[in-house]
C-alpha cells in the first residue's frame, strides 16, 4: 500500500531504510551491491514488521540506528 513515512539509519553502511505505511507495517530496505562482477546496487527488503493496527504515521531511528520508532493512528 501507499508509503506514509521513510527514514534512512544513521551510520548504516550498506544504506538501510525504513518505510512506514497504511497497511500498518513497517518495511526495512537495505542496499545492496550485485555479486556477478558489476557496479549495480539495489534495494531489498529485508524485513518485514507488523503490529499496528491502523496505518503508521511516523517512523525515525535512533542517532546510532540500532533502535527504531514508530507512531500510529491506533495511538501506540
Amino acid at each position: 500500500r501507499t508509503i506514509r513515512s521513510v527514514a534512512f539509519a544513521p551510520l548504516a553502511n550498506p544504506y538501510v531504510l525504513a518505510a512506514a505505511s497504511f497497511d500498518a507495517s513497517v518495511s526495512i530496505w537495505e542496499l545492496s551491491s550485485s555479486t556477478n562482477g558489476t557496479t549495480k546496487q539495489e534495494w531489498e527488503c529485508t524485513t518485514q514488521l507488523e503490529g499496528h493496527d491502523h496505518e503508521i504515521k511516523a517512523v525515525t531511528w535512533n542517532a546510532t540506528g540500532s533502535l527504531l520508532a514508530t507512531c500510529g493512528r491506533d495511538k501506540t
